[in-house]
């Protein structure tokens, strides 16, 4: 997660007693991402790269919720439309077998279409770094928070400036933001 400060400030700190204890860290013991509690209980929303965009009948999930590491059981199903190269669709669904437990916080889905300048907090596990040096490596990973607005769609954005990427984003499908005013 990049910071417009270190990212060690408290500002960007979580704990499992708060609004985030739905967040969880989980992979399958060669790689890693951040997973989103969802409404039912069961289910984690998280990216589909994270298991290299291949679905799974039953596969052993290594989860982190903050405290402790532990382990359960999962289907997981990989967006239909996912797109490897450019990262499009970007999306899996990882169903376990029994309900985590109601310490955990459950979300709910967005499903409105107005969230251009709108602003979110994101909470995740990942590399750490900040708006002025970019991506750095720690040795612990972190679990951290920030607030921001969505300014825009990438696609828009490429479009309008012209700015030519090595892939194609899908217009509508990638938000993004910048540093100027949270």
């Amino acid at each position: 997660m990049i910071t417009t400060r270190p990212f060690t400030n408290s500002i960007y700190q979580t704990s499992i007693s708060d609004y985030y204890s739905g967040v969880l860290k989980l992979g399958d013991g060669q790689s890693y991402g951040t997973g989103n509690l969802l409404y039912d209980g069961r289910s984690l929303l998280t990216a589909a790269h994270v298991f290299d965009g291949r679905n799974y009948d039953r596969l052993k999930i290594y989860l982190f919720d903050g405290v402790k590491n532990f382990t359960a059981y999962a289907n997981v199903k990989i967006h239909s439309r996912y797109d490897d190269y450019d990262l499009n669709d970007d999306i899996a669904i990882v169903t376990f077998d029994k309900t985590f437990d109601f310490m955990y916080q459950r979300y709910q889905l967005y499903r409105d279409n107005s969230e251009i300048n709108k602003k979110y907090t994101a909470v995740g596990y990942g590399d750490v770094g900040t708006g002025y040096s970019g991506e750095t490596f720690a040795d612990e990973i972190y679990k951290l928070k920030t607030t921001n607005t969505f300014d825009a769609d990438l696609k828009t954005l490429t479009d309008y400036s012209n700015i030519d990427l090595d892939w194609e984003a899908k217009k509508n499908a990638i938000l993004i933001s910048d540093f100027d005013n949270g």
